[in-house]
């Protein structure tokens, strides 16, 4: 089962809206963005390096941030897609890895 690390009213929502209408199977983890825990009080550093959601614990155990990517990820994973899930992943921090400097810059 995929795991979703996301917080309330932020741009995680999105994603879990996406999931939600796609009728995945997933488990919703929420992450306090300003002191970095889950809600076990547990820190999410060693899950996002930045801090930030969303966060996608794939099937496979893969990590994917960006909204962009994880959208990705699940409309190559829909069925009749057949697209294999390393490609899959290649592909999606590709995309986070684009959507990253876009937001940031390069300089």
């Amino acid at each position: 089962m995929m795991s979703l690390y996301f917080a309330p009213l932020a741009c995680s929502l999105a994603t879990r809206i996406a999931l939600y209408e796609a009728g995945a199977h997933v488990e919703y983890i929420q992450v306090d963005t300003r002191s970095k825990r889950l809600r076990d009080g547990s820190d999410f550093y060693p899950i996002s390096p930045l801090g930030q959601v969303p966060v996608l614990r794939t099937e496979e155990g893969w990590l994917l941030s960006e909204n962009t990517a994880i959208s990705a990820v699940r409309g190559r994973s829909l069925p009749g897609h057949a697209a294999g899930a390393a490609r899959r992943y290649v592909a999606a921090r590709q995309i986070a890895a684009m959507a990253w400097f876009y937001r940031h810059g390069t300089a």
